[in-house]
């Protein structure tokens, strides 16, 4: 009798967040504890079943994961492969087109600048004839304006 009531404060001494825990981390476990194991906790073979499962979803785990990475690597050797294949003829092509680019851009960009100066060459003459014209139509006006003031004063 004594063997029995030592036996049940064992199985009473379990936690029983175990069985929570469990179905926390695989909520696909369809574990049904009968009222008696509810009341006790898990048992030993529960406790396994629960480990068992545990370990078969992380061995599943860790083999897809190396399956998505060898099909990773299947995927840029292919890349590789194509860029290796490419015949060298096609890469010299797109060479001298990329050269012959380069070189109009350059030499866009010295006519830009060729015109840009010359733009500002003919705007600062433009402006010295200006200045010009209006100097000496301010000096024109001063002597009208002298004249007219020495007519008045007779």
């Amino acid at each position: 009798m004594s063997s029995a009531l030592a036996r049940k404060k064992r199985s009473a001494d379990i936690p029983p967040s175990i069985p929570n825990s469990a179905n926390q981390y695989n909520p696909s476990i369809n574990s049904q504890p009968t009222t008696s194991a509810k009341a006790s906790g898990l048992t030993l073979p529960q406790v396994i079943s629960v480990i068992d499962s545990r370990l078969i979803n992380l061995e599943a785990f860790v083999k897809e994961s190396k399956n998505n990475v060898s099909s990773n690597e299947k995927q840029i050797n292919a890349s590789m492969d194509f860029v290796n294949s490419v015949p060298n003829e096609f890469l010299e092509e797109i060479e001298t087109r990329f050269e012959i680019l380069a070189k109009e851009i350059s030499e866009l960009k010295e006519i830009v600048l060729k015109l840009q100066t010359y733009t500002m060459d003919v705007n600062k003459t433009l402006l010295e004839e200006r200045i010009h014209i209006l100097s000496d139509l301010g000096e024109n006006t001063k002597e009208e304006i002298g004249i007219s003031l020495e007519s008045n004063d007779v």
